[in-house]
């Protein structure tokens, strides 16, 4: 979308220049320091835009497919062959319900800020009235949304870090790391 140049031409009534010179000098300011800010977003925009296509791209081409054996492309100092580990290898899957409704606090995954309460992210609960039959999910503990959004076309995986419980729907797959990790800034 093109977008003509900011001229610093702000339309306003007659009224408005009933001021002294040094509050004109400050409407005079903020007026430029907006356009200036509007010329930034505008700048910004299309850049981004060729970021994420560019992230796209690299992800594409950096990690394969499961059909395939090897990436397109190779990190430097990431040459050996890719060993292939089932997640049964290391995670066990969560299927522990909320019983007796221990816990309130809906959760949903939210790709850009991880597990986050439905009510704050929504702000609305879509949950079923009975979280009974939803997954209850501790500190630490993993889901993984299928769905994708923008920017995260195979959907997201998200560890529980801003509480110390939460409930899932079941549409969700709920997961835990059953052996030790060597650095939790793999996982994050």
């Amino acid at each position: 979308m093109p977008f003509a140049p900011y001229t610093g031409y702000v339309p306003f009534s007659q009224t408005s220049l009933s001021c002294s010179v040094e509050e004109l000098h400050f409407k005079h300011s903020d007026k430029r320091i907006l356009g200036l800010l509007l010329q930034a977003t505008f700048c910004a925009i299309p850049l981004i835009k060729d970021c994420k296509v560019c992230r796209s791209a690299i992800i594409e081409k950096v990690f394969c497919p499961p059909n395939q054996k090897q990436p397109v492309c190779r990190i430097k100092g990431f040459e050996q062959p890719l060993t292939i580990y089932k997640m049964s290898a290391f995670c066990s899957r969560i299927a522990t319900k909320n019983k007796d409704a221990k816990c309130s606090l809906v959760l949903t995954i939210a790709a850009q800020y991880g597990l986050v309460s439905q009510d704050s992210f929504f702000n609305k609960s879509v949950a079923s009235e009975n979280l009974t039959g939803y997954y209850l999910l501790h500190k630490g503990e993993f889901a993984y949304n299928r769905s994708y959004s923008a920017g995260y076309d195979w959907g997201t995986v998200k560890r529980l870090d801003n509480c110390d419980e939460g409930v899932l729907s079941t549409l969700y797959i709920c997961f835990n790391t059953s052996v030790p990790l060597k650095s939790g800034r793999v996982i994050n």
